[in-house]
């Protein structure tokens, strides 16, 4: 299930340690962008046989939100579809689709 949540990013800046579960998965899209929707029907499957929770990161304001342009430029979030695998703030991933498949990167260990 993808979440559309904030606070997530809230979280990760202030604590910097590691988040809840064992990953934090973010997905940062924006409705404007037809490869995020043509991405989130497969990324929903996938996540919701997975039981894997993902945060839906909206990056449409990223030029006006201060937190939002940090933490994009922290997980190196060059463009939008984009899904990070977070341990700890400072252990994180970027799913490469040309290298790994979405399933694969969803449940593969660190």
């Amino acid at each position: 299930m993808i979440i559309k949540i904030k606070l997530i990013l809230n979280q990760l800046l202030v604590s910097k340690k590691y988040l809840p579960k064992k990953y934090a998965y973010l997905f940062w899209g924006k409705k404007s962008c037809p490869f995020c929707r043509a991405f989130v029907p497969k990324l929903t499957e996938i996540s919701q046989k997975r039981h894997i929770e993902i945060y839906y990161i909206d990056t449409t304001n990223t030029d006006t939100d201060p937190i939002l342009k940090k933490m994009r430029k922290h997980f190196k979030v060059t463009g939008v579809p984009c899904l990070t695998k977070i341990k700890t703030y400072k252990s994180f991933k970027t799913l490469n689709r040309a290298k790994t498949s979405l399933s694969k990167f969803l449940t593969k260990q660190f």
